[in-house]
């Protein structure tokens, strides 16, 4: 097993690849990557980049999570929690992805399942303290 210091992993990572392809790398990988329990191959593909200028080779899918497991935009470390599944067609504008993107990525309040109904009524997620407190200043704002 390899020690990697996360900050040394995660500016690593932020120099080599600039801070918008950073926020992908680490949006997808705790967001959609943990229920494939695996990167993606675009992302593994920079990760072994990353691994040659750390000395490193970690292949474990939970050591490399744990790396990552953090805000891109606020810092703070995420925290895990079960929230509840909406299944449905959820059809999000374009402007609300863009601003959730940017203000309060790691919210996280619910999961959006598939349009079909699964057994599962809760869902793990990793979430941001500080993206919920954005995300609601952001929806009082609105009127929402």
């Amino acid at each position: 097993m390899y020690i990697v210091d996360p900050q040394a992993a995660r500016e690593a990572m932020r120099s080599a690849f600039g801070a918008e392809r950073y926020a992908k790398f680490v949006s997808e990988l705790n967001g959609r990557c943990q229920a494939k329990k695996r990167l993606f191959y675009w992302q593994e593909s920079m990760w072994d980049q990353v691994q040659k200028t750390l000395g490193t080779h970690i292949t474990d899918f939970e050591e490399v999570s744990n790396l990552f497991r953090h805000c891109h935009v606020h810092g703070s470390e995420l925290k895990s929690e079960l929230v509840p599944v909406l299944y449905g067609t959820h059809q999000l504008t374009g402007k609300y992805i863009d601003t959730m993107e940017s203000l309060f990525p790691h919210a996280n309040s619910v999961f959006l399942g598939p349009c079909w109904h699964e057994s599962p009524t809760e869902r793990k997620v990793f979430f941001c303290e500080l993206c919920r407190e954005a995300r609601e200043k952001w929806e009082a704002q609105r009127g929402a």
